[in-house]
C-alpha cells in the first residue's frame, strides 16, 4: 500500500562557497516541508543554521544570472546569523535562506512558509528577525546594503500543512532607492501550457533524493544568483502528475523542465518569483516559488503560487487608497487636489486616479493645469513625497463641466483634501471618505441653502443603496426611502430634493442616512446657497 510521509526532515549546512563547510548550530524551530516519501520519492526538507527546516528550493540545472539583469530580486536573510557572523567575509551567504521580489517601493512579494512553522505551537518569524537586500547578484559581495523589515503579512487562509496560499508580503522599514519593480501577472493573462518561464534563486546546484546516511539532499550552493528558463505546465497535467501525494489548486501555476528534466528551483528558492518576458520585452511575475517533489524530475513539475489569483489581495495589503467622492472641473468650477505626506522619515509614492460618473477611469491630464509641491517629485499624476512633503495637483476651471471621483493609491498612508472653488459660490475643503457600509450627515433644503450628497462605490461588485430621510426628531419623512443602483466605482452626486422627488423637502431640515447592501461607500456632504460663500462642507458620521 502506498504510504504518504508529509513531514521527514533532512539537513544541510551551507558551505562558505570555497569547499569547506561552516559548522553552525542547528535549530530546533523546524517547519517540516511538505515531503512525500514512499515509493521512492523524496521531499526537499532541510534544516537550515539556527532557522526552521523549510522547502527551501534553489536552482538545478541552471546558470550564473547576468549581473543587473534582475534588480528586483530580493535576498531574505537571518538577523541573528548576521550577528553571530558578524564581521565574516559569508556573513550574508551563511543568513540568507528565502527570496522574493521587490513590488513596491516597500514591499516585498514572497512565500507564507518561509516565515510560519508546521507546528501550530510555534511562533511566525517576527519581523525584527529579517533583513532583506535588494537587487544582489553575489551573496559575498561587500557592496550589499541591508533594509529592515517592519511589517510581515501573512494570507489569512495559508495552511501551514499543505501550504495551500503560499504567498506572503515583508514591508521595508525604508524603501531602496529608486530600484526597479518587478509587474505581476493579471488575471486573464497568465501564461499557456509550453510558455517560456524563468526561476532564480541562489543555492544547491545539486540534489541527491537518496544520499548517504547523514548527508544532506541539497549541495553546492553557490553565492551568485542563478537562472534557469522551464515552461509552463498545465495545471491538469500537473495534477495528473502528482496524483493523490499533492492537490493542484487553480490558485497554482507549474512549471518544469518537460524534455529532458534536470532543470528546477530546488532547496532554498522559496519565495522568489517564476517569470515570462511578455510581447512588450519586459518581465511579468506568474508564480511564487512554492513547493515540489525532489528538484528537477521532469515526472513532478515544480508547483508556485499563481500570483494573478493574489492580485486582489496584494493590492489590498499593499496600497493606501483615499477615496473622495466628487470631483469636478470646468463651466467656473475647478478643484485642487493636495496631498501630504505625515511620515518624518519614509517616502511616500502614489498616483492620484480620475473617474468618471459611470466608474471609468479617465485622463486627469486632460483636465489638470498647475502642479506645486514643496519636497515633492511629480510625473503626470504620479507623485513621490519626501518626509513631511506636499503636492496640489489643480483643475484648470476652464472647458466642459467634467464630474466624477477621485482616488490617491499610495504605498505609505498620506491624508488629503480636495478644494472646491465655484464662481460666485466660494471655496469648500472635503476630506478624504472612509469606506463605510452606512452613514449619516445633516440635510437641509431651506433660505436657499441646498445640501447634496456625492456617494462613491468603493466595492468590487455593484451594490444598491439606500437613502432615507429623517426629520428633526428622527421621524421617517414620507416618501423619503430610495434605492439606486451603483456600479463599480460609480459615483451618484445629487441635491436632496432630486434624490427625493416625492417627497416634500420644501424647508426641510433632519438628517440623510446612505446605506451599502452588501458594499461599501464614501460620501460627503456639502451645503450650497445662493449667496458668494455659502459653500460649506458637512460632517459625515459611519452609522454606530
Amino acid at each position: 500500500m502506498l504510504t504518504l510521509n508529509k513531514f521527514r526532515a533532512g539537513s544541510h549546512l551551507k558551505s562558505a562557497g570555497a569547499g569547506s563547510r561552516i559548522p553552525l548550530k542547528i535549530s530546533s524551530w523546524i517547519l517540516p516541508f511538505l515531503v512525500m516519501a514512499s515509493a521512492g520519492l523524496t521531499g526537499r526538507a532541510a534544516i537550515r543554521p539556527n532557522l526552521p527546516q523549510q522547502p527551501y528550493r534553489w536552482i538545478i540545472g541552471g546558470e550564473v544570472a547576468p549581473q543587473g539583469a534582475y534588480p528586483w530580486i530580493v535576498a531574505v536573510m537571518d538577523r541573528s546569523i548576521l550577528d553571530e557572523n558578524s564581521g565574516r567575509e559569508n556573513a550574508v551567504f551563511l543568513a540568507q535562506f528565502c527570496a522574493g521580489t521587490l513590488i513596491a517601493p516597500y514591499w516585498v512579494l514572497t512565500a507564507a512558509h518561509c516565515y510560519v512553522p508546521a507546528d501550530p505551537a510555534t511562533d511566525t518569524l517576527v519581523p525584527e528577525r529579517l533583513q532583506v537586500s535588494i537587487g544582489t547578484q553575489d551573496l559575498l559581495s561587500d557592496e550589499i546594503v541591508l533594509l529592515d523589515v517592519d511589517q510581515l503579512i501573512i494570507h489569512e487562509n495559508y495552511d501551514r500543512f499543505t501550504l495551500f496560499n503560499d504567498i506572503a508580503l515583508l514591508r521595508l522599514a525604508t524603501p531602496p532607492d529608486m530600484a526597479p519593480l518587478l509587474p505581476l501577472s493579471q488575471p486573464g493573462s497568465d501564461p499557456e501550457p509550453d510558455t517560456e518561464a524563468t526561476v532564480i534563486g541562489w543555492g544547491a546546484r545539486m540534489f541527491d533524493p537518496d544520499p548517504p546516511a547523514g548527508e544532506p539532499n541539497a549541495t553546492d550552493f553557490p553565492t551568485e544568483l542563478h537562472q534557469v528558463d522551464l515552461s509552463a505546465v498545465s495545471n491538469d497535467d500537473c495534477a495528473a502528475a502528482y496524483g493523490a501525494n499533492v492537490e493542484i489548486h487553480d490558485t497554482q501555476v507549474c512549471a518544469a523542465d518537460v524534455i529532458d528534466g534536470g532543470k528546477d528551483a530546488c532547496v532554498g528558492d522559496s519565495g522568489g518569483p517564476l517569470f515570462i518576458r511578455e510581447n512588450g520585452g519586459g518581465f511579468v511575475e506568474v508564480g511564487i516559488t512554492s513547493l515540489g517533489i525532489g528538484c528537477g524530475d521532469s515526472a513532478f513539475p515544480g508547483v508556485y503560487t499563481r500570483v494573478s489569483s493574489y492580485v486582489d489581495w496584494i493590492a489590498q495589503n499593499t496600497v493606501s487608497t483615499l477615496y473622495f467622492a466628487q470631483f469636478g472641473n470646468g463651466s467656473g468650477l475647478s478643484s485642487d487636489v493636495v496631498i501630504v505626506n505625515p511620515s518624518s522619515s519614509s517616502r511616500a509614492n502614489g498616483e492620484v486616479r480620475f473617474w468618471d460618473v459611470d466608474g471609468n477611469p479617465t485622463d486627469g491630464g486632460t483636465v489638470l493645469g498647475a502642479v506645486r509641491g514643496m519636497n515633492a517629485q511629480v510625473t503626470g499624476t504620479s507623485f513621490r513625497l519626501e518626509p513631511l512633503g506636499t503636492v496640489t495637483f489643480s483643475t484648470t476651471g476652464v472647458g466642459d463641466l467634467f464630474l466624477g471621483s477621485a482616488t490617491i493609491d499610495s504605498d505609505l498612508s498620506v491624508f488629503g483634501v480636495i478644494r472646491f472653488n465655484i464662481q460666485g459660490a466660494g471655496i469648500a475643503g472635503v476630506g478624504f471618505g472612509a469606506p463605510a457600509s452606512a452613514v449619516v450627515a445633516p440635510a437641509r433644503n431651506q433660505d436657499g441653502v441646498r445640501t447634496g450628497l456625492a456617494v462613491r462605490n468603493t466595492s468590487t461588485t455593484e451594490i444598491m443603496v439606500t437613502f432615507t430621510l429623517k426629520d428633526t426628531s428622527g421621524q421617517d419623512v414620507a416618501n423619503g426611502a430610495v434605492e439606486r443602483l451603483l456600479g463599480v466605482n460609480a459615483r451618484l452626486a445629487k441635491f436632496i430634493d432630486e434624490i427625493f422627488p416625492d417627497a416634500n423637502t420644501t424647508d426641510f431640515v433632519g438628517t440623510i442616512s446612505v446605506r451599502a447592501n452588501n458594499g461599501t461607500v464614501v460620501v460627503i456632504a456639502l451645503e450650497l446657497g445662493s449667496e458668494a460663500g455659502e459653500l460649506t462642507a458637512l460632517p459625515v458620521s459611519p452609522i454606530q
